[in-house]
């Protein structure tokens, strides 16, 4: 299981240019398996299964009632939603707002993408004890969309009201960490395992130079057979 918090290279938005002010990163939670291969004192490959989400809040939007469509470039509106979002450090400049009823301010607005991710790593020792190890691991993920969520969140409630147009169903991420393991008994460990990820083909060329990449905390025991 992981903590891990996403972030950008590019003070962007992937929805939106007139967002790229007010989006930031967000924690979110992975868990999975993995199974390593001893391929001799030093070397080892690992794969698994893991779930796990890239999230990114946009604040400081109003919601305007009484006009509709989709007015940020990369999202689809679910049918049922009659209004639209504008950013209120440009609202003022909006033409398209003359008489307009804007009938909630400051909402945030919280974009999801969810993967089935599938590593693929090598792993080499760096320190080896009767107790302690550490790994230094390189690789690389597949990963496998499964979740585009985009969430309004208000004072009193949230609600789902559409996805993202320019997300890419299969991408990859560069995996780079470190693996500290310590020996709980012959076949038991525990693990920590910080990790950096750089994100790959997760858009269409239409996510406004928009380049994510997480910082992740993994943990977990170990159990060799």
């Amino acid at each position: 299981v992981a903590i891990v918090n996403s972030n950008s290279f590019s003070k962007t938005s992937p929805l939106d240019q007139s967002l790229a002010s007010n989006t930031s990163g967000d924690n979110s939670i992975s868990y999975g398996v993995r199974v390593d291969y001893k391929l001799n004192n030093k070397w080892s490959l690992q794969t698994g299964f893991f779930k796990r989400n890239l999230d990114f809040s946009t604040n400081n939007l109003s919601v305007v009632s009484n006009v509709s469509g989709s007015n940020f470039k990369n999202v689809n509106y679910n049918s049922d939603v009659s209004f639209i979002l504008i950013n209120n450090e440009f609202s003022s400049n909006s033409a398209f707002l003359s008489g307009a009823n804007i009938t909630e301010q400051k909402v945030n607005l919280k974009q999801t993408f969810g993967y089935v991710e599938i590593p693929i790593e090598v792993k080499y020792t760096l320190i080896n004890k009767q107790k302690f190890n550490t790994k230094l691991v390189s690789g690389f993920s597949t990963l496998f969309l499964n979740n585009n969520n985009i969430l309004l969140e208000t004072l009193n409630a949230s609600k789902t009201i559409g996805r993202a147009t320019n997300l890419n169903s299969i991408n990859f991420s560069g995996n780079l960490g470190v693996d500290f393991n310590y020996s709980l008994n012959s076949k038991l460990s525990f693990n920590i395992t910080p990790m950096f990820k750089v994100h790959m083909n997760t858009f269409s060329n239409k996510a406004n130079g928009f380049q994510p990449y997480t910082i992740g905390i993994y943990s977990g025991l170990s159990y060799k057979f």
